[in-house]
């Protein structure tokens, strides 16, 4: 017989943490799901932290060149020009007219930016150059190398569409920024009209006729375009740089009428604007914009004076890196290249919304009535004030001062803001 041990059994014991049990698959999600919210929250956060940061970085590089305008203005007495003018035709009995219907686009052997290298810390670079009235990409000529670095002082981090070194695929610097070269933006109508183009003090013809046309030197001069860092050499002469003798070319850029032959307008040697021509107010008008989104993709409208191929004015050292300001270009008075329709009609196809600043920039690449890489189309930041902050772009006031403007700015303001002296008065408002 067998008898059972009143004695309590002890439970063998076990090892540490064997107690423990695993999470449940519901806790799991949940816990998941608590992340996922987390990271909801502080993604955007962080996104716009970074792009405080860069617009922060942008708007410093802006009064970095706005420092570099006055100091260039103290050694020179006048502000550098634009490195794009247009050219108009002065009779022999004072009167203004165009060459046909058009204006002539003509451009200084260097750009804004090259003018401004020794005035905001890149004299080493500027030093690079051999000829400062020689372009720069000339294959016999040494300017290359100096070209082919990128300024930091030239880039908005905000650009995600440019290589990150600042070069492009020849290995040229770029720029995100550009100064307005001229404004086609009608004061009535607020869309773009070429033919409606005003200099100021000076009103061109409804239909300009094309004048006789003479070779005198005092003849050809150089529109004083409403901006205020716009080209205003004005003297005719035997360029150091530019086309051969019996050309119609100026500074190697648009043709002229075949009777206007022999002469170069060395226009790095015109004289820039003054204070004293800013008539609107130093604080009241913009001497550079950004221009982000620029890239080597897209095409210049004007022809390279060394070739092969068109202008790349997403390099700092080209001339083409000013721009107009025309605004939507779906929206335009017809009756010059470009625009369709009658003379004088507003065009009303495609998109309809007067904007200055960041028009048809998404999606990105343009949209399909409005693609960013045809030539000298202007849509989004071909050649326009844009950026990729998305909601307005910085600019450089002639004061040095910087501004952000957003997106919907009234473009009869953007336009006030772009001419240096069309005397109009800003509105207290208007800001």
């Amino acid at each position: 017989m067998h008898f059972r041990s009143l004695r309590p059994r002890c439970a063998t014991p076990r090892p540490a943490g064997k107690n423990r049990r695993g999470f449940t698959l519901i806790e799991l999600l949940v816990v998941i799901a608590i992340i996922a919210t987390l990271v909801s929250i502080l993604l955007p956060a962080v996104q716009r932290a970074r792009e405080a940061a860069q617009r922060s970085q942008c708007a410093n590089n802006m009064r970095q060149m706005g420092v570099g305008l006055h100091a260039f203005f103290d050694a020179n007495r006048a502000f550098p020009d634009s490195g794009e003018g247009k050219l108009i035709y002065v009779t022999g009995t004072g009167t203004t007219q165009l060459y046909g219907n058009t204006f002539k686009t003509v451009f200084a052997p260097t750009s804004l930016f090259t003018k401004l290298l020794p005035y905001i810390e890149q004299q080493d670079v500027y030093n690079q150059y051999s000829n400062v009235r020689q372009v720069y990409n000339d294959p016999s000529g040494n300017n290359l190398a100096a070209a082919q670095n990128p300024i930091p002082t030239y880039l908005c981090p905000s650009n995600y569409l440019r290589p990150s070194s600042g070069l492009d695929s020849s290995g040229f610097g770029y720029t995100d920024y550009g100064p307005p070269a001229y404004v086609d933006i009608d004061p009535n109508t607020g869309v773009r009209n070429q033919q409606g183009y005003m200099q100021p003090g000076i009103a061109y013809p409804t239909t300009p006729g094309t004048p006789a046309v003479t070779t005198a030197a005092s003849n050809l001069v150089p529109v004083q375009n409403d901006t205020a860092l716009h080209e205003q050499g004005s003297r005719a002469v035997s360029a150091t740089y530019g086309p051969p003798a019996g050309s119609n070319s100026i500074g190697g850029s648009e043709l002229l009428p075949a009777s206007v032959t022999g002469y170069a307008v060395d226009l790095f040697i015109g004289p820039g604007s003054r204070d004293v021509d800013i008539r609107d107010g130093l604080s009241n008008t913009i001497a550079i914009s950004e221009d982000g989104g620029r890239t080597e993709l897209m095409p210049g409208a004007y022809t390279d004076p060394v070739g092969p191929g068109l202008r790349s004015f997403h390099r700092w050292a080209e001339p083409d890196s000013g721009f107009g300001i025309s605004g939507n270009p779906q929206l335009c008075t017809g009756g010059y290249a470009g625009c369709g329709g009658a003379a004088g009609v507003i065009n009303t196809t495609g998109n309809l919304v007067l904007q200055a600043i960041n028009q048809n920039m998404f999606p990105i690449g343009g949209p399909a009535g409005c693609p960013w890489y045809v030539a000298g189309d202007n849509c989004g930041p071909n050649d326009e004030m844009a950026s990729l902050h998305s909601d307005g772009v910085n600019v450089t006031m002639m004061d040095g001062s910087v501004r952000f403007l957003k997106n919907a700015t009234n473009i009869f303001l953007v336009r006030k803001l772009a001419t240096a002296h069309e005397s109009v008065p800003l509105g207290v408002s208007d800001f």
